[in-house]
């Protein structure tokens, strides 16, 4: 269904992905290319017989793919879900779920229509919650607090950020061309962004698990390249005539920024393994938040920064930590992977749900038809991209439901 693919090197030439594996390579590191959900090698029919796009390799993966060749939901299971027979409604944000006498469950919350919100309310036999470790939550501890269902203490504990880590590589030897276009269209030939990932360089190796991680390559996506190049031009970096004349390219906002110290950078992106130690509460507007103190200072991101300015010494560039991690952001990590809170267990006492996302009640048995099947069942870190992980585990759940 997710149709993963890999770079090949003998098709295909994208810089940042070759600068991570030079600079692997030369540090004598493991390396391999990723699998991602992306379609790169050509227009092809999906297995429901739609035609999908080739990637337009425009470097905006991560503010979401306008091409569709992004193997995301509206590419595959929804579309199939829809020719069985789903209906699909959109604009709709749940609140929370309760259940009435006859045992089913009511589904209550707001469907938005330009400026108007109307409530709603669905009844089901049987309901699947999947919004993401940060949604999944939210609604069942709505749900508890509210006194609507009845759940396992764990509810919101052991939420993770997968060890997930940001870095920069600033203005180094070789252009990167790691720049998304404005948009989807490819406007410069010779500057091609690619996908966001390409390639991993692996440090799982060790045998204690807490010391495993990985290093990807990524890029910015368009719609922020213009405010990255301004914000570069105040990093304290190592200078020489090219370097100098690289920043003020940017700084003058020149229309030449293949030339600019910013399509000189590497993005990375760490990811490991950390000790899900966060916990996920509802703030006075009973919104999910996450409350874990000294995250900042779990080994794992030591390690990984250590690495990573490996990396950008071989390309001869200066480090730079991701803003939000600076006093002046917060100090705070951030996750594009959230993982946790309503993590599997055998039993009550050691999960929210069992291994098939039956929600368990907090006398230990199960509610019947209600589940929950997302990153969130997932009660620690994986310390590598989720995506194929998480598909997994829901086809697994899927294919086993005790439905009534």
């Amino acid at each position: 269904m997710l149709n993963a693919q890999s770079y090949d090197p003998a098709r295909m030439r994208i810089h940042k992905a070759d600068n991570l594996k030079n600079s692997t390579d030369q540090l004598g590191d493991p390396f391999h290319w990723a699998h991602i959900a992306v379609n790169i090698h050509g227009s092809h029919k999906t297995p429901l017989g739609d035609r999908q796009p080739k990637c337009h390799m425009c470097g905006n993966c991560s503010t979401g793919c306008n091409t569709g060749a992004k193997n995301t939901l509206n590419m595959n299971y929804l579309p199939l879900a829809k020719k069985n027979g789903a209906r699909i409604f959109t604009q709709m944000q749940v609140s929370h779920i309760e259940q009435n006498r006859q045992g089913n469950y009511l589904v209550r919350g707001t469907r938005i229509q330009g400026q108007d919100k109307h409530p709603f309310s669905i009844e089901a036999r049987n309901v699947i919650i999947s919004a993401g470790a940060m949604g999944s939550n939210q609604i069942l501890m709505r749900s508890q607090k509210w006194g609507h269902l009845q759940l396992s203490p764990l509810l919101g504990q052991h939420f993770s950020g997968n060890g997930d880590l940001l870095g920069l590589g600033f203005n180094g030897r070789q252009a990167t061309d790691m720049l998304g276009n404005s948009t989807a269209r490819i406007y410069r030939p010779d500057m091609i962004s690619g996908a966001t990932i390409y390639g991993i360089a692996e440090y799982r190796q060790r045998k204690n698990i807490f010391e495993r991680y990985l290093i990807e390559e990524g890029n910015i996506p368009g719609a922020l390249v213009q405010l990255a190049r301004r914000l570069t031009t105040f990093v304290k970096a190592q200078t020489s005539p090219s370097k100098i004349y690289r920043a003020w390219i940017d700084f003058i906002n020149s229309k030449d920024l293949e030339k600019g110290s910013l399509n000189h950078s590497m993005v990375y992106f760490g990811m490991g393994h950390d000790r899900a130690e966060g916990r996920l509460q509802l703030d006075h507007a009973n919104r999910a938040v996450v409350h874990w103190p000294g995250v900042q200072q779990d080994p794992i991101f030591k390690r990984m920064i250590a690495k990573i300015k490996q990396h950008v010494a071989v390309n001869d560039a200066t480090y730079v930590k991701n803003p939000r991690s600076t006093l002046l952001g917060g100090n705070n990590l951030i996750t594009v992977h959230p993982l946790g809170g309503c993590g599997m267990g055998d039993s009550v006492q050691t999960g929210v749900v069992n291994h098939l996302g039956q929600v368990f009640h907090k006398n230990g048995s199960r509610y019947p038809g209600l589940f929950v099947m997302d990153g969130s069942v997932i009660p620690t870190a994986v310390g590598v991209n989720p995506l194929l992980t998480i598909s997994a585990l829901a086809e697994r759940a899927a294919e086993n439901m005790e439905l009534r």
